[in-house]
């Protein structure tokens, strides 16, 4: 499958995402929150899931909470000549470096495992096994890649168009929608994307500027490998929604 283009600076954000999934080497500090009485932070949409996921040097804003994520792809057939739809699905919870999630890729049998500080543990038969090298950690640093490159170019076209509450959190709610507002396909069009429909929600935790949830529809276009043409369009989704925010534990049983 030909990758979508990504301008410069979705590249970079990409960059940032994936490096903000890898475990830092030592233990984050405990993250407090700020109080209710805070100033409210500026908001910016293209940082907002690297706020969530942290990075070597910054730890997540949340001390602790629940992610799922659910994701259809677009993507051209292994015999290159239809598009299909790759079906992704993650849950988690995370506590600083210590996560325990579940995978289901496909028709794949689900995956769980756990990575505590700088061990990982693969779920056999029902139990955690210690593995030096598994699919855990590898699949944990880039699941966010491949929510990003939907993301990433949402950030850039949606606007602010009210305020909600999830999680007992204040919220501010970003929309996008190319039917309605055609030039926000303009501007996908203009920074490389083969986007050919977009809709989507997003929800900003007022008090940190992190992610809490979001609700996509689209539609793009899917090239042959060697990119000479366009072999057909494929319609994806993505949910992603945090919870349990400062509520999460993650231990071996």
């Amino acid at each position: 499958m030909k990758k979508t283009s990504i301008p410069a600076c979705l590249l970079i954000l990409s960059l940032a995402i994936m490096s903000c999934s890898v475990r830092p080497a030592t233990d984050p500090p405990v993250v407090k929150e700020p109080a209710s009485s805070s100033a409210p932070l500026e908001t910016n949409l293209g940082e907002a899931l690297n706020l969530v996921t942290g990075t070597q040097s910054r730890p997540s804003v949340y001390p602790s909470y629940h992610i799922e994520v659910r994701l259809n792809m677009p993507a051209l057939s292994e015999a290159g000549k239809s598009v299909i739809v790759k079906a992704r699905k993650l849950t988690a919870d995370v506590q600083g470096r210590n996560i325990h999630v579940f995978y289901n890729y496909q028709s794949d049998p689900t995956m769980e495992g756990y990575l505590i500080g700088d061990q990982e543990y693969q779920v056999t038969d029902g139990k955690p096994q210690e593995v030096g090298v598994s699919p855990i950690s590898t699949r944990w640093a880039m699941w966010p890649l491949d929510v990003v490159a939907i993301f990433a170019p949402s950030a850039i076209i949606s606007q602010k168009s009210g305020a909600d509450e999830l999680e007992g959190r204040p919220a501010d709610v970003y929309t996008a929608d190319t039917v309605a507002n055609p030039i926000q396909l303009q501007t996908l069009n203009t920074i490389g994307t083969t986007l050919k429909l977009f809709k989507g929600t997003i929800w900003i935790d007022k008090q940190t500027g992190g992610l809490l949830q979001t609700s996509m529809d689209y539609q793009m276009d899917i090239s042959s490998l060697d990119g000479s043409m366009i072999v057909g369009t494929g319609d994806g989704h993505l949910e992603l929604a945090i919870s349990k925010i400062g509520q999460a534990t993650v231990s071996l049983p």
